[in-house]
């Protein structure tokens, strides 16, 4: 299978605004801490629970702030495969022919058109195809406190046909009571009847011939039974399900049914009653990879390997060694190469290697009773030259099997355990990456005990995954090195909101810029520190590098005084946006994606009139900080000083005689302005643009190791720790109101 979309909404973090994803072949979550990122790999986990009977968490810890009186949906569009779709379809065919060709079924009308199991598996079986490719696996609530979470399957060709746990179709996800069934063989032979009449062996041999035709004439489900399933009492189509002690009786040299039977052991089917709920719900599990399966050592458990005959075999250890174990050991060529393959990428990225095997260990294996000697008790009379006997239960021991991790460095070999953190994390995604083909999977937080370096290379490593192998991949990361500009289609800031998480599209919020700004945007993200943007509370902008270098500076020498705006901390980077004229770009994107953003900008950015805006139908010459404000929507401020930012519209600079008023209606907008420019602030004499950064960290070292940094670096840190509780506050009073 693979993940086609998801929608929520009132589940989990995601609110009553329902929250809609559509996934690709790489998908990245980027997002701050308790956005909710984790929470969409969790919505994926509820629905493979609610297979199980809806074996879930109380209500409250699922919905939405623990509201029980919210609707709630959540669905998850999945495609199959070409082997899971054949198998489904082939299953429902085989189950139709065990039921029609029972005795007190084939007098029916279905028995007298002899053609009828041809029609099943040359008409019939392309309907099914053509429907059941696309599939939604859907769990819903409405808004009764009462009510429970139902599930269902939706099939994606058409309008409201559900399957229910009982293998059912029908047009509701509701509980139906004593519904009246409908036969699926009867509706497939009419259909056919109606368009090809009742054709001769010879003529239906030559329709089978010419089986694009009868592709392009047949319906799809929905299609097939319109009409059919409306009405009182209500309708269903019973799917049925496969046992094959039972089938072989009625089919059993039916080609479909030794299709099925390979189709099964393909794709690690239990074929002794293939119940169509269970097969959807196996075939849903098995398609995820999770990484987090792999990372961490759990508990010892006995665990079989299915490429061994003996079932006295087992093998215990952590979930990766048995995962390499069973890979190295297997009957299959395909296994045996991934194991090669894992150890040439590890050997590749760490130049050390690794080797996994089984060593024979002593486990618990229950109690026993045991006659012995017991302690001597003043209560119990003996001789000296006796001991008392007593009956006592013992431990039993008994051995296993283990499989461990070697880590070989330097032909020193060591357990895993006690090797770096880091070869470990890379020895784990590398086992996912590889160890898997055709599969989802599901990396959280991928970058753990990475260097930067080696995140780039697993990156690499992902993309041949996902070429190579046929994986499709979802990430959510707080490291910007697994954000690629190539993948941006299918990237995703989530952020954490009153109504609940939020989440913006990068390409589409990035369509919101004009060409030009796309374009320079777009090539921006290649740095580092403008994809940090992605995955942070807030962040503040300046102009160019060496704003860069003293702000950093300045904020963590005053922090350390209990001065400062504490941006590291506070998870507040500081970005340079190449520019002044490039500042509006990055407003108005901070803007869609819901990122709160300051700045800290020279005299020139807020005085000099570089741009031209319109302001009650005029077209007004102002500054780059009064266009930023203009094109990201914060207009208010400037349409109430149209008069003054109108002033001598012919010169190229406002007078100075505004500075005070422009600077304090920059700072209501979050933009803290320098009275002169950063060379200014500093004392510095001007330079060239080549050595400006070197010269101006050389100077705030300077200042702050003679402890006499100018008062308006001062002001600027106030500003930026003021303005960040403002907007924290304004955040905490939106959430409090949204409760209530």
């Amino acid at each position: 299978m693979k993940l086609l979309y998801l929608k929520a909404r009132n589940v989990l973090s995601f609110g009553d605004e329902e929250v809609s994803l559509e996934f690709g072949p790489f998908n990245v979550v980027a997002g701050p801490n308790n956005s909710g990122k984790t929470n969409l790999f969790r919505a994926l986990n509820l629905i493979e629970q609610a297979f199980d009977n809806w074996n879930k968490p109380p209500l409250d810890e699922i919905m939405f702030q623990g509201d029980t009186d919210r609707p709630l949906i959540l669905e998850i569009g999945m495609e199959l495969n070409v082997v899971q779709l054949e198998l489904i379809a082939k299953s429902i065919i085989c189950s139709e022919m065990v039921s029609v060709g029972r005795p007190d079924q084939i007098t029916g009308d279905i028995g007298k058109n002899k053609e009828w199991k041809n029609i099943l598996k040359n008409y019939g079986y392309p309907i099914l195809l053509k429907s059941l490719k696309n599939l939604s696996f859907v769990l819903s609530k409405d808004q009764l406190r009462t009510s429970e979470p139902k599930m269902a399957i939706k099939i994606a060709d058409g309008d409201g046909l559900y399957i229910d746990r009982q293998s059912q179709l029908s047009q509701t996800m509701q509980d139906m009571r004593a519904p009246q069934s409908i036969s699926l063989t009867k509706a497939i032979i009419e259909d056919f009847t109606s368009r090809f009449g009742n054709p001769s062996e010879t003529e239906f041999n030559s329709l089978i011939q010419n089986s694009n035709k009868l592709l392009e004439k047949s319906p799809t489900l929905s299609e097939l039974l319109n009409g059919k399933l409306q009405g009182v009492p209500p309708k269903t189509v019973p799917l049925g399900r496969v046992d094959f002690n039972e089938v072989f009786n009625f089919i059993g040299t039916e080609p479909f049914l030794v299709d099925l039977s390979l189709l099964c052991d393909r794709e690690g089917i239990k074929k002794e009653s293939l119940y169509l709920w269970g097969v959807l719900g196996q075939m849903y599990k098995t398609s995820f990879v999770r990484l987090k399966e792999l990372r961490f050592f759990p508990s010892n458990a006995a665990f079989s390997n299915p490429d061994q005959k003996s079932k006295d075999i087992l093998i215990l250890g952590s979930d990766l060694a048995k995962k390499l174990f069973l890979l190295k050991s297997s009957g299959t060529r395909k296994n045996r190469w991934r194991y090669n393959r894992i150890q040439t990428e590890f050997n590749d990225l760490t130049k050390s290697e690794f080797d996994v095997a089984v060593r024979a260990i002593e486990i618990d294996s229950g109690t026993e009773w045991k006659l012995g000697a017991t302690t001597r008790s003043e209560s119990i009379s003996a001789s000296p030259d006796f001991l008392p006997l007593g009956i006592g239960r013992e431990s039993k021991k008994g051995l296993a099997n283990e499989a461990f991790i070697q880590i070989i460095k330097d032909d020193y070999p060591s357990t895993i355990e006690q090797t770096a953190s880091g070869l470990y994390e890379i020895l784990v995604l590398i086992a996912t990456i590889w160890g898997e083909s055709n599969k989802i999977l599901v990396l959280d937080e991928p970058e753990l005990h990475l260097h930067p370096a080696m995140q780039r290379r697993i990156l690499n490593l992902l993309f041949k995954s996902r070429t190579k192998e046929g994986n499709q991949i979802i990430l959510a990361t707080h490291s910007p090195y697994f954000v690629s500009a190539s993948e941006i289609e299918r990237t995703w800031r989530f952020t954490e909101t009153p109504k609940g998480t939020k989440a913006h599209n990068i390409s589409g919020a990035l369509s919101k810029l004009e060409g030009l700004d796309k374009r320079k945007f777009i090539a921006k993200l290649s740095l580092t520190d403008v994809r940090s943007i992605l995955f942070s509370q807030g962040v503040v902008f300046v102009e160019g590098l060496s704003d860069k270098l003293v702000v950093e500076q300045i904020d963590r020498f005053l922090s350390a005084k209990e001065k400062g705006a504490n941006l590291d901390e506070n998870e507040w980077p500081i970005i340079d946006v190449g520019g002044k004229e490039s500042l509006s770009s990055f407003i108005m994107l901070c803007h869609v994606l819901g990122v709160k953003n300051l700045a800290v900008l020279d005299y020139d950015a807020l005085m000099s009139k570089n741009h031209t805006i319109e302001l009650f139908s005029r077209k007004v010459k102002t500054s780059s900080i009064f266009h930023a404000l203009q094109r990201s929507g914060q207009i208010e401020d400037l349409q109430t000083n149209a008069d003054l930012l109108s002033e001598a519209s012919n010169s190229q600079w406002y007078t100075n005689s505004h500075l005070d008023n422009f600077r304090t209606l920059a700072a209501s907008s979050g933009i803290f302005v320098f009275s002169t420019d950063l060379e200014g602030a500093l004392q510095l004499p001007k330079t060239a643009d080549d050595r400006k950064p070197l010269r101006a960290l050389g100077r705030i070292i300077e200042l702050i190791n003679q402890n006499n940094i100018p008062q308006e670096f001062y002001d600027m840190c106030i500003f930026l720790r003021d303005s960040m509780a403002k907007l924290s506050r304004e955040s905490t009073l939106a959430q409090r109101i949204c409760a209530e």
